[in-house]
């Protein structure tokens, strides 16, 4: 008989990633809990979700899964006496969680780049984006964090959010901000045999500023038969790339729709 599953939603684990040993505060622990409450409705109803506040022992007779196995998403689920996955090193997770990982499968918006360097950045901001704004995106980040929107030229402002990304992780994400009309994700899980599952496409729901605020299931009406297509096949193409990279384990893609100049 199948186990149950256990999980560790920890949708914060690029904080772990770009500073190892790291815990969040209470107050980011209080919003983390608060997001993981939106994903409930997700979690088939034979699974359950964990976090720290799981007793110990809590979640014994369950098979162990995490959003992203980080050292501390592990030492939760043994904690909670569910079953411990295998993991790949956190080596590993770093680079594929990396912003320019991603940047290397292909950049999709016009004129996006992974930049190295301050010289890098003021060029690519030379360049027009269709709403006038810009991103700045840190090599490790979530629900909207680890960014900035600017207007370029960079301001003081935007010039020292820049240097010091560039001076922690050695490179920025430089994207310019389009209008999105709807925000898709696609999770799939890689086994240690190379095996790929893919679940089914969420509806992301987003604020003004592109910060996550809830998923649901996608209606077969909010994506097109085309959409559906290339959504899985760039899961596919992903999880190739993950499986070369030595990452096994659940992953995910987001993808959204937007309106051209």
């Amino acid at each position: 008989m199948d186990l149950g599953r256990a999980w560790i939603l920890n949708l914060d684990a690029d904080d772990e990633l770009a500073r190892p040993g790291s815990r969040p505060s209470d107050a980011a622990a209080l919003r983390m809990r608060a997001m993981v409450e939106r994903l409930q409705g997700l979690v088939p109803h034979t699974d359950r979700v964990i976090d720290p506040s799981t007793p110990p022992d809590g979640a014994v007779g369950f098979e162990g899964r995490a959003f992203c196995p980080t050292p501390g998403a592990i030492a939760l689920i043994q904690r909670a006496g569910a079953m411990v996955p295998h993991a790949p090193s956190i080596d590993v997770l770093r680079v594929v969680n990396h912003r320019r990982f991603a940047a290397e499968l292909g950049q999709e918006l016009p004129h996006a780049r992974y930049c190295t360097t301050m010289a890098e950045v003021t060029a690519q901001l030379e360049h027009a984006s269709p709403t006038g704004i810009w991103v700045l995106k840190r090599p490790h980040g979530f629900a909207g964090r680890g960014r900035r929107r600017i207007v370029a030229p960079l301001d003081e402002g935007a010039r020292s959010f820049v240097v010091a990304t560039l001076r922690s992780w050695g490179g920025v994400q430089v994207e310019p901000w389009v209008t999105r009309n709807a925000d898709f994700a696609l999770h799939g899980f890689i086994e240690r045999a190379r095996n790929v599952t893919l679940g089914e496409p969420t509806t992301q729901r987003t604020d003004e500023a592109g910060r996550w605020i809830e998923s649901h299931r996608a209606r077969n009406d909010e994506l097109s038969g085309g959409e559906r297509e290339s959504l899985f096949q760039a899961a596919h193409e992903t999880a190739g790339a993950l499986t070369k990279a030595g990452y096994f384990g659940p992953f995910g893609i987001d993808a959204f729709r937007y309106e051209h100049a």
